[in-house]
């Protein structure tokens, strides 16, 4: 046989190795239920994710803290932190930390690392004790599936995003830290993330003394379109408006709102409403309401007839454009 024959021989072994290589690896990657992609356009300067939770002995106090993405350099993204109690009343020090984008930040485990990640590495410095890659087939297998939900009403609209997108989606939980004695950890809890975009989407973190949860609650950037959208003004996760009208000091209504999820242009607001005067009163009528929009179409709810946990915005009963305490630009423009 001639150098050329064997030479061409060897190159068509190479190339049917090459295509058994290809396959092999497209059959590793479809092979699940869900294709493995990866969308990390979200970490980008400009964007800001936003947690909205409770902290304390008790989980008497509400939470919320955000993640502000600052100029890229290389894989290198600085971070700026904001966290406060009672919806930034109480505000903690803002801290600024670099980290690497293509490895793990306070928010996300790049999916590359969160594909490969195992029992015994570790998570911001605390080692994983145990690991569980689930794959559900919507936002409510989701949600119905994790007994840490169970209790939280239905606000999450940026995981419903992600779920709207793509119904079947795999999320790893990731189970940190030590809490048993002699050799306990000063933090340990569980996190879930979404194995397509990193993000960290629940996050429940204890210490001896101490118990904070944090659930996705906004993000400004667009999964369907992969674009990250200016913030604006607001209301954001974390918005407290206490509105008291008193004619005398026996007459009074009071209304509490609170901005618990925003994503894109629906925003979710947690309300109690009560009154109290010379002749009757009545105790807080608990409310949800859900805005649809710029100038919003209003959906409300009350807080547990249905219960809010299980029936979606989509679905409450329809209000109309504009609530009496909260009117968007576009209409007060007529009162001028």
């Amino acid at each position: 046989m001639s150098i050329s024959t064997r030479l061409g021989k060897g190159k068509n072994i190479m190339k049917k190795r090459i295509i058994v290589s290809l396959l092999m690896i497209f059959w590793w990657i479809f092979s699940g239920s869900v294709a493995w992609a990866i969308d990390t356009g979200w970490m980008q300067k400009g964007v800001r994710v936003w947690y909205f939770g409770s902290a304390g002995s008790g989980m008497s106090s509400n939470a919320v803290e955000s993640y502000l993405f600052g100029p890229i350099n290389g894989n290198n993204v600085p971070v700026t932190h904001h966290s406060a109690l009672t919806h930034w009343t109480l505000p903690n020090p803002v801290d600024t930390t670099t980290y690497s984008i293509i490895d793990q930040g306070p928010c996300w485990i790049h999916p590359t690392v969160l594909q490969n990640i195992k029992v015994g590495d570790t998570w911001l410095g605390i080692e994983i004790k145990s690991m569980y890659r689930v794959t559900y087939n919507s936002y409510n297998d989701f949600k119905n599936n994790n007994d840490e939900f169970d209790s939280l009403p239905y606000l999450l609209l940026p995981i419903k995003a992600l779920f709207d997108l793509q119904p079947q989606r795999e999320v790893v939980k990731l189970v940190y830290g030590n809490p048993l004695s002699p050799d306990f950890d000063e933090v340990w809890g569980t996190a879930f993330f979404d194995t397509e975009t990193g993000l960290c989407l629940f996050n429940l973190r204890l210490t001896i003394s101490n118990t904070v949860w944090f659930i996705l609650s906004e993000i400004n950037y667009d999964f369907a379109t992969h674009t990250a959208y200016a913030e604006d003004n607001g209301p954001h996760t974390g918005f407290l408006a206490s509105v008291i009208k008193s004619s005398t000091p026996s007459n009074l209504i009071d209304i509490d709102a609170s901005v618990e999820t925003r994503y894109g242009e629906a925003t979710q607001m947690f309300t109690s409403t009560q009154a109290g005067g010379s002749i009757t009163s009545f105790l807080p009528v608990y409310e949800n309401y859900c805005f649809f929009g710029n100038v919003p179409v209003v959906k409300r709810s009350t807080q547990s007839i249905p219960p809010v946990a299980n029936y979606p915005p989509e679905n409450w009963n329809e209000f109309g454009e504009y609530l009496w305490w909260w009117l968007p630009q576009e209409a007060s423009e007529f009162s001028n």
